[in-house]
């Protein structure tokens, strides 16, 4: 059906004093949040709280680097020296600028982030109020709606992950589309261009969710009897390409990662999906009673009055928003279904790894379904039927701001922290800037008193917003290809040639340690503050902060790992390629355990020597030419042959090993399933044919007995030792 011209609503000259109400509203419902938005934010919204350390790290960043130096947008100083380390995760611009002046004020990031989040629900609902009034709802429809769009899909309870996906932008850009349906002129054109701009540069998420429903929209507008459609359209479509055209230019350093190639894994639920529907959901989308009001809306759809075009709009939106909710495809009667989300992998938005992030969408037609019954309630109805729209509307809205406040407080503790600015301090009064390490490097934990506590990597984030300096480590959604080795040379900490690793890959420079109470292994903290080369210069409340004097053993690492993964190159710069047999030659010595239960797996320290006359390849992700260590077992009695083998696994060495170089490690020893005697072998090895077969080599061998399993067995807690850093997997035995 088309729709017919919308009428100008005499509502339209009142926006700043709407405006203000919104402000006096919105300050009252999230008063408790604004009480504690320089340290922390509502407690109780269903997902990670790292993601929401990270939200406020980001702004930190953002916010400082994008007045200053611009063109240095994408090289945070984490995962230090690799650049465009903000490529693999968001950058929040747009948002950034608009508390960039609260950031540069106080210098908070967790004060700056919750800002910029609280601000966005007046202006959500500002935002939807006029474009209800655009489309002709009354006045008190227009308000309340504007009210219950401001309270949808995550955002209740409280909290900055709001601003992955700030919902101001959806109406904002239906308003600017109508707004240029109406009169199709170059300013209103110039006026959809900076709305699209502002959400694109929003988030990436965002982007997608504002052009998927912007399209709906300005396909909704294209059907109204209205003159000069043709030029409606040009402008609407000549406005967004050039929007995007601003994005991709901003979004060059994320388009040339390597993970931008494939289609990220969709995360997809349907049973999630559906609990995020329904109000004993952890996550509250919309009001009960506002789902059931907008129910009635399909009795609108026919209807020609503006409570008709809210109807039928929303119910397209929310259908489809709903569709694209339940990702590529799901099984139905034992057939896979695929459905619209599908086609997302197709396009540049493939990186869109949880379809649920729709219910944006879908929260934005249900609003605009609610709306419309209310207004046609309050226009059929009379003052009676305005009276009930207020009631109900105040019903809804007023469940929807009793659960805002959350169930208390996600303290940012960090940012209270004293000792980052004694960090600081200390570092400008030392003159050696360089990359930091916080330790113990543990991960999220549940904390008596504090609930659950993130990562010590997701604290040391929050902890550089103040001290300034560049870590070594820091989280990402891709992490770069060298972190496996900085993560494994963190496991075998205290170790000195650990801390020489570092050194050599990071230029690690300081060590910032926490109290001792915090560490699971404490003797590992008072070695380290003994070690040779390790000189303190601050100690403050348990805290102790370690400059790193050692001499570096490999300054050719760094460039290696600053160039990044290159075809025919370890990420330490090592060519991959086959050693000949002067260059093949491998002293291993040591023991293997004594005993290890059936199926389980166990450690024993071995040293491994370059006898030969080339750095052996070892750390890179991939290649038929890299050097491991191998872990061979055969049965007791039988001839050690590879034909006879039980099991055969390999593991890559901690670094590429240079001519005369030494390595101690932890080797690791995954026991057979079946119990009895086992003749253990570990030797180095070269690809599938190895070149460490001469008779220079030797390996070390040793007797394991291997027992069963009990059955009462506990499961065993994470060790303190590096993971195998590639080819985990169990090779035939030939």
């Amino acid at each position: 059906m088309k729709e017919t011209t919308l009428p100008r609503p005499h509502t339209a000259r009142a926006p700043l004093i709407i405006l203000a109400t919104y402000l006096a509203f919105f300050t009252w419902a999230l008063w408790p949040w604004i009480r504690v938005a320089s340290f922390g934010e509502p407690s109780g919204h269903w997902s990670n709280i790292e993601d929401h350390w990270l939200v406020a790290w980001i702004i930190a960043w953002v916010g400082r680097i994008a007045t200053v130096a611009p063109w240095h947008l994408f090289d945070v100083p984490i995962n230090h020296p690799v650049p465009a380390q903000l490529a693999a995760i968001e950058h929040f611009l747009s948002t950034s600028l608009f508390v960039a002046p609260v950031l540069a004020a106080t210098g908070n990031a967790v004060l700056a982030a919750n800002v910029a989040a609280i601000a966005s629900y007046p202006l959500a609902a500002f935002a939807m109020n006029r474009l209800l009034v655009e489309v002709g709802a009354s006045a008190a429809v227009a308000w309340l709606g504007g009210a219950a769009f401001a309270f949808g899909p995550e955002c209740v309870p409280g909290n900055v992950l709001v601003l992955k996906y700030p919902i101001v932008y959806l109406p904002l850009v239906a308003l600017c589309l109508s707004r240029l349906r109406s009169r199709p002129d170059a300013r209103r054109a110039l006026w959809l261009f900076v709305s699209l701009v502002l959400a694109l540069l929003s988030s990436y998420y965002l982007a997608v969710l504002v052009l998927f429903a912007g399209g709906l929209w300005g396909a909704c507008e294209l059907t109204r009897r209205a003159p000069h459609r043709a030029r409606y359209a040009l402008l609407a479509v000549a406005a967004t390409l050039a929007a995007s055209l601003v994005l991709v230019a901003v979004s060059i350093p994320y388009l040339r990662r390597p993970e931008a190639v494939a289609s990220a894994q969709t995360i997809s639920n349907v049973r999630m999906v559906l609990n995020l529907l329904v109000a004993e959901s952890r996550a509250v989308l919309v009001g009960q009673l506002q789902l059931y009001i907008a129910a009635l809306a399909a009795l609108l759809l026919l209807w020609r009055a503006p409570a008709g075009t809210l109807a039928r709009r929303g119910a397209l939106i929310a259908a489809l928003g709903f569709a694209m909710m339940l990702g590529p495809q799901q099984i139905a009667y034992g057939h896979a279904v695929t459905l619209p989300f599908a086609l997302l992998a197709a396009t540049p938005a493939a990186f869109f790894r949880y379809p649920f992030r729709f219910s944006i969408v879908w929260g934005f037609g249900v609003t605009l379904l609610f709306a419309a019954v209310l207004d046609a309630a309050a226009r059929l109805l009379g003052r009676a039927g305005t009276m009930i729209a207020v009631v109900v509307g105040l019903l809804t809205v007023g469940g929807l701001v009793q659960r805002v406040a959350g169930t208390g407080t996600n303290d940012f503790f960090p940012i209270r922290e004293p000792v980052y600015a004694a960090v600081r301090d200390a570092i400008r009064a030392d003159g050696s800037d360089g990359p930091l390490l916080e330790l113990p490097y543990d991960r999220g934990r549940i904390h008596e008193g504090r609930g659950y506590v993130p990562s010590v990597e997701m604290q040391s984030m929050l902890g550089w917003t103040i001290h300034r300096q560049p870590l070594v480590v820091g989280y990402v959604d891709f992490p770069p290809p060298h972190r496996r080795w900085i993560d494994q040379a963190i496991a075998r900490l205290p170790a000195g040639n650990a801390v020489d690793d570092l050194a050599g890959m990071t230029r690690l420079k300081w060590l910032l340690l926490h109290p001792r109470e915090e560490w699971d292994r404490p003797a590992a903290r008072d070695k380290l503050m003994h070690l040779t080369g390790l000189t303190s210069v601050l100690s403050t409340n348990g805290w102790d902060l370690l400059r790193v004097d050692r001499p570096i053993r490999h300054p050719e690492w760094y460039d290696g790992v600053l160039a990044g993964e290159r075809r025919g190159l370890t990420i330490l710069g090592t060519p991959i390629r086959k050693l000949e047999p002067a260059e093949a030659k491998a002293l291993v010595w040591g023991g293997v355990p004594d005993r290890l239960e059936a199926g389980q797996f166990g450690v024993h320290k071995v040293s491994i020597v370059n006898q030969g006359t080339a750095t052996w390849p070892s750390a890179a992700r991939k290649g038929t030419n890299l050097v491991r260590y191998q872990v061979r077992w055969w049965r007791l009695g039988v001839p050690p042959t590879s034909k006879n083998a039980v099991r055969t696994r390999r593991y890559l060495l901690p670094h590429d090993l240079s001519p005369g170089e030494r390595e101690d490690l932890l080797a690791w020893f995954a026991a057979p399933s079946t119990p009895g005697a086992y003749l253990v072998e570990v030797k180095i090895v070269q690809g599938n044919q190895s070149a460490f077969d001469g008779p220079e080599n030797v390996a070390v061998r040793g007797i394991v007995t291997v027992t069963p399993r009990r059955p009462d067995r506990k499961p065993r807690p994470r060790a303190a030792v590096p993971a195998p850093a590639a080819d985990e997997g169990e090779l035939p035995s030939k």
